[in-house]
C-alpha cells in the first residue's frame, strides 16, 4: 500500500490545487478473485481524485426518506461503493426541494443522512444515533464527540426516535467535506459553537 499522504500531497500539486477547499476521493477495488474469495487480489487496484471542494452552505434543509436503512445488512457502518440507496433518497430529497434525505433504520430510529451523520441538540444535551442505528462511523461524527466532550458539553450517543427529531431546539449534519451544518429552522448557540470549534480546531 503506497503513502497516501504522499500521494494526496503530490496530487493535489500537480493540480494546482494550492488554495481554497480541496475534495479527495480514494478508491480501492479488490483486484482479481473468487466472488466468495474478500480479500485483495494481486492485481488490486488503488486511484484517487483531487478537485475543488465548493464552500459549506450555512444551512441545510432536510426531509426524512420514506425508505429504511437495513442496521442488520452485513454492509452497515461500511462506506462503499454501493451508494445507490444514498442517491435515489438524495433525488427524492431534491425533487421535494430539500438538500438531505435523513434515514431511520428498520426499528423506526433516526439512523443518519445520505451524505452527513446527524446530531440534535434538546435541553442543552447532544445526542447522536449510536453505531448500532446502521450508521457510518464518521470520521467527522467521531471528532465532533471528541469536541463536545473536550470542551464540557453533554453528549450522548444512543437510540433516538423521529419524535426526538421533531422535538430537538437544534438539528445539524456533519461530513468530512462540509464539518458540521445545522438545518434549516433548527440552528442554535449550540451548533454554532461547535462549528467555530471545528474550524479553529481541526481546520486550522
Amino acid at each position: 500500500m503506497p503513502d497516501l499522504r504522499a500521494v494526496a500531497r503530490e496530487l493535489i500539486q500537480r493540480n494546482q490545487l494550492h488554495t481554497g477547499r480541496v475534495r479527495l476521493r480514494l478508491v480501492i477495488t479488490a483486484g482479481s478473485g473468487g466472488l466468495n474469495d474478500l480479500a485483495l487480489g494481486q492485481d488490486y487496484s488503488i486511484w484517487m481524485t483531487a478537485f475543488p471542494a465548493p464552500d459549506p452552505p450555512e444551512s441545510l434543509a432536510v426531509c426524512i426518506s420514506p425508505w429504511r436503512r437495513n442496521e442488520h445488512s452485513p454492509l452497515a457502518g461500511l462506506k462503499c461503493a454501493s451508494y445507490a440507496e444514498n442517491l435515489i433518497a438524495l433525488d427524492h430529497a431534491r425533487q421535494n426541494e430539500c438538500d438531505e434525505a435523513i434515514f431511520l433504520n428498520t426499528a423506526g430510529e433516526l439512523c443518519e443522512a445520505t451524505m452527513a451523520n446527524l446530531f440534535l441538540v434538546k435541553n442543552g444535551i447532544l445526542r447522536t444515533p449510536s453505531l448500532a442505528s446502521g450508521c457510518l462511523p464518521g470520521i467527522t461524527r467521531e471528532l465532533i464527540v471528541e469536541l463536545a466532550i473536550r470542551h464540557g458539553f453533554s453528549c450522548q450517543e444512543g437510540a433516538l426516535s423521529l419524535d426526538d427529531f421533531h422535538a430537538a431546539d437544534e438539528i445539524f449534519l456533519t461530513s468530512s467535506t462540509r464539518g458540521p451544518v445545522p438545518v434549516s429552522g433548527k440552528s442554535g448557540p449550540y451548533t454554532h459553537q461547535l462549528r467555530e470549534l471545528w474550524r479553529g480546531e481541526i481546520l486550522k
